[in-house]
């Protein structure tokens, strides 16, 4: 299994997932600190910075980032490739764990990226009143919380094309920004990453200042998201294990 995850992981150091590790980060900070800039100063003990950035980043930018992600994963070998694989007599799952994995470590690298650039860019340029405990609580927590996204994305690209996939996960993010301050929220993939922003940061899922008293303040949304997208994605990856051992089965019956 670890020679499966090091062979992906060599040939995404040659592909353009590794690419997008830094350029997506570094662009969107960029635009991100160009409209800092424009509103001005931040209210104290705030900053604008990071409420555009840990707002628009899991909504917008991070849902299509994945998609794009598993697609290179998933349409990196050709037929060819596959068939000398299949005759090579490694496992189509632990194939299919390995590119989840590597998916898994490649989404923590960009938030990480993320995290330190709002930091430093925030802190040391712009001199905001910002904790880094509290942007690794909430990078830890986006991290956790795209993983059913991941899953979801892995399992759609089984049966649609890339552009159906980022479409949808694209609208579902932005219905999760309205979902995530309801009370079935936990039931939504998609609103997990930015409830869990609201009480770590003090952002409403719509990138707004949360007023101190706020019921979306309140803590213990963190562990339910946790939990709930824990659940989601080992349900989601059981499921495709299970569609790949049944397309195995009929594949040599055939």
């Amino acid at each position: 299994m670890l020679a499966i995850i090091k062979a992906e992981f060599l040939k995404e150091k040659r592909a353009a997932n590794a690419k997008l590790l830094l350029i997506a980060p570094v662009i969107f900070i960029g635009f991100i600190l160009l409209l800092n800039l424009l509103m001005g100063p931040s209210p104290k003990g705030k900053s604008y910075l990071v409420a555009a950035a840990f707002n628009w980043w899991p909504m917008i930018i991070l849902p299509a980032m994945i998609t794009l992600m598993v697609a290179n994963i998933c349409d990196k070998e050709k037929s060819v490739q596959q068939i000398f694989l299949k005759s090579t007599g490694i496992p189509a799952k632990s194939l299919l764990i390995a590119k989840n994995l590597i998916i898994f470590m490649e989404t923590l690298v960009i938030l990480v990226i993320l995290g330190l650039l709002v930091f430093f860019i925030g802190k040391v340029i712009l001199q905001q009143d910002i904790l880094g405990k509290q942007l690794l609580k909430a990078t830890i927590c986006l991290f956790v919380g795209s993983l059913p996204i991941i899953e979801m994305s892995f399992l759609a690209k089984r049966y649609f094309y890339f552009l159906v996939i980022i479409i949808a996960n694209f609208v579902l993010s932005i219905v999760g920004a309205v979902v995530a301050v309801k009370s079935y929220w936990w039931l939504f993939p998609w609103s997990y990453n930015l409830r869990m922003m609201a009480p770590l940061l003090g952002v409403h899922p719509n990138g707004t200042f949360l007023n101190t008293g706020d019921s979306l303040l309140n803590l213990t949304a963190v562990p339910q998201a946790i939990i709930s997208a824990s659940i989601w994605s080992i349900c989601l990856l059981a499921l495709q294990l299970a569609l790949q051992c049944r397309g195995e089965k009929h594949d040599s019956i055939n």
